[in-house]
């Protein structure tokens, strides 16, 4: 990740927040990229934070013990 702290979707500030202005707003921009950002806009992860939470969760990085895989029924 680019940045940990810095919204992708924002209108400037250190961090890149206004709670004043909301993602979609005229005055507010998006990074080209959102998949280098945590953080979306300043409340919400991106997508891609997101995916490397729940890969850490779902491969055992991030739980102790690991999760079992489920069995898959067919």
């Amino acid at each position: 990740f680019e940045s940990a702290l810095r919204a992708c979707c924002g209108s400037g500030g250190p961090y890149n927040y206004n709670p004043n202005a909301a993602c979609g707003e005229a005055v507010v921009n998006a990074c080209e990229d959102p998949s280098k950002f945590v953080n979306w806009d300043g409340i919400h992860l991106t997508e891609k934070a997101y995916e490397t939470i729940a890969n850490g969760l779902l491969s055992g990085q991030f739980t102790e013990p690991a999760l079992k895989k489920p069995k898959v029924c067919r």
